[in-house]
């Protein structure tokens, strides 16, 4: 790059003429076989080809809606936005097994963002067009299939006045059905972080990579598809559902394609410990994987330890393991340890202790922590009391605020959440900061992730709002109270797991005067599990029915979940059923 890009048209223009021909993405098929290839300047070919055919539909500034399958059509559609001055919302595309859960979150992203177009393939395109009753808002919208034009068709894209401060993406972080937040990423905040990204990563070294991890979460458009390209690499792709059904693809492909970077939530290194066999690890060298991240949850000492463990036969480093922390708001990362020094994994609990007096004090640090490292480069990190906004001493939990060049600009559309969750200032006046809503303490200059101060549940890496959850609860049963539901989050050995506190009316449990049978209460239990099933794709680990006015709440009525929570794990709800 040379220190003259500041754009992510800049360096992707850089590396084509640098790299020209390498082998930059290639993807694999269900089957493990290579159908999609890209090479840098093959990039840049198509990012012109496609944006040009994009500027007579949406104009420079103005954004466009991402809904792609797991491939290489999205990196092309992705970069050609940016080569027209437009700005890609990525987003995931609506599948016929959650049709209306998934339309419903795109017309709430389309009301958001107000896109002139949707990107996608040709079939989803068709799709799309077929179901238009249902994901249709009031502005209009184009759909573009950008598999569609023409190979040959000519590169007449006009170059935009396209500078670092530019909106380069909407990266949009609800995990569930509502309140979608666009997070508004500039190209300056993308350098920024893809330069922490490499210096913490890679170094000097062109990665090899593999990566299953989807291109609408930040993880894996920033973590796995734009660092390979700012950092001269190469990557294998594959889908994120032949990771699900076959951990072990993940590892063979490590071994087979001599990775040096690859990485994932933990429970993706939590699957491979259970699901890879004695007889798949015979197959394995991992002696290439220099790096193995994990983030977008929080890192369990316990996995780690068992990863080590496990895989340590077949060639895996313990100072491979690199745990760090990060969000879309600050694009993506923020601390990590120095590469290839071992972990700490000590098996006593952790030395952090809430803050007296605050929210904080309710979410006791008990487990063993496993460190998340330092604030990489010119972040700056504070442990701060979110009641007094004045940072605590070592080894005192509080909330986690950063400030930097990778700190977002704010939420698409949402001024006052934007003043809320950016504009935080801490009591002396200094600021802006960015407040996560992550709790947090340092430990020997170390960052170490304690829980979260408001009431967001991370599930396999998917952030998920206990509103969506309760919403979809309170409708699925007659039986059930409105308003009169908590889901939140417990440990446990396979990570964090989702409970669901419901008060059932007295009445239905009864038989009625008119002879009718009364509610089982498994029935009810059946009720929630299916309809969370089905909206949200998560299993509530443990569905528990209390009497009326069982679940607290403040004296406004609002439901208290982490009291709720507290009531649940000391076994002091009054039950109707287990």
């Amino acid at each position: 790059m040379g220190g003259r890009a500041e754009t992510l048209v800049d360096v992707l223009a850089d590396r084509a003429v640098e790299l020209g021909d390498r082998v930059l993405f290639r993807f694999l098929n269900s089957r493990g076989v290579a159908d999609d290839e890209l090479t840098y300047a093959g990039l840049l070919r198509d990012a012109a080809r496609i944006g040009g055919q994009l500027q007579p539909v949406a104009p420079p500034g103005s954004r466009a809606l991402l809904l792609y399958p797991p491939g290489l059509d999205f990196i092309r559609a992705f970069f050609a936005c940016l080569y027209a001055g437009i700005t890609p919302a990525p987003a995931y595309p609506p599948v016929v097994t959650r049709r209306e859960n998934a339309y419903r979150r795109m017309r709430s992203i389309l009301t958001n963002a107000e896109p002139a177009a949707i990107l996608g393939t040709q079939s989803i395109c068709d799709t799309l067009a077929q179901q238009e009753t249902e994901w249709r808002v009031e502005q209009p919208v184009r759909l573009v299939a950008t598999d569609a034009v023409p190979q040959d068709a000519p590169a007449d894209w006009r170059p935009s006045a396209i500078t670092a401060d530019f909106l380069a993406l909407l990266q949009y972080t609800s995990g569930s059905t509502g309140d979608p937040r666009g997070v508004m990423v500039t190209h300056a905040n993308l350098i920024h972080n893809l330069s922490l990204i490499r210096d913490a990563f890679v170094g000097d070294e062109p990665p090899i990579g593999v990566f299953w991890l989807p291109f609408h979460h930040d993880m894996g458009l920033i973590g796995g598809m734009l660092s390979t390209a700012f950092c001269r690499g190469t990557s294998t792709l594959f889908a994120p559902i032949d990771f699900v059904q076959r951990p072990f693809r993940w590892l063979e492909q490590i071994s087979a394609t001599k990775a040096t970077v690859s990485g994932g939530p933990n429970f993706a290194y939590d699957e491979c410990v259970r699901r890879v066999t004695p007889q798949q690890r015979e197959a394995l060298d991992l002696s290439s994987w220099k790096l193995a991240f994990c983030g977008a949850e929080p890192v369990k000492r316990d996995t780690m330890a068992a990863f080590v463990e496990t895989f340590r036969p077949c060639g895996f480093r313990a100072e491979a393991l690199y745990p760090c922390y990060g969000l879309a708001e600050s694009t993506l990362m923020v601390t990590g340890p120095d590469r290839n020094v071992p972990i700490r994994l000590d098996p006593e609990g952790s030395p952090g202790t809430p803050v007296p007096g605050s929210d904080s004090a309710t979410n006791q640090v008990q487990a063993p922590r496993v460190s998340c490292g330092y604030p990489r480069g010119d972040l700056t990190v504070l442990v701060v009391d979110p009641e007094t906004s004045t940072p605590v001493a070592e080894n005192v939990v509080g909330e986690v605020w950063v400030s930097g060049g990778s700190v977002a600009q704010g939420y698409w559309n949402r001024p006052d959440e934007t003043e809320r969750v950016f504009g935080a200032k801490l009591a002396d006046g200094s600021g802006p900061f960015l407040r996560t809503g992550d709790l947090g303490y340092f430990h020997e200059g170390q960052l170490h992730i304690a829980g979260r101060l408001k009431d967001l549940i991370i599930i396999c890496g998917r952030n998920v709002y206990p509103e969506d959850i309760e919403t979809t609860v309170k409708q699925c049963h007659a039986a059930l109270r409105p308003y009169a539901c908590a889901a939140f989050a417990i440990e446990a050995e396979q990570g964090e797991c989702l409970v669901v506190v419901a008060e059932v009316d007295h009445r239905a449990l009864a038989k009625s005067a008119g002879g009718a049978d009364a509610v089982e209460p498994s029935s009810i239990e059946n009720a929630i599990r299916r309809a969370v099933f089905e909206v949200h794709e998560l299993s509530p680990r443990r569905i528990v029915l209390v009497r009326p006015l069982s679940v607290p709440r403040t004296t406004s009525g609002k439901i208290r979940r982490r009291a709720c929570r507290d009531l649940y794990l000391a076994g002091q709800l009054e039950l109707i059923a287990n």
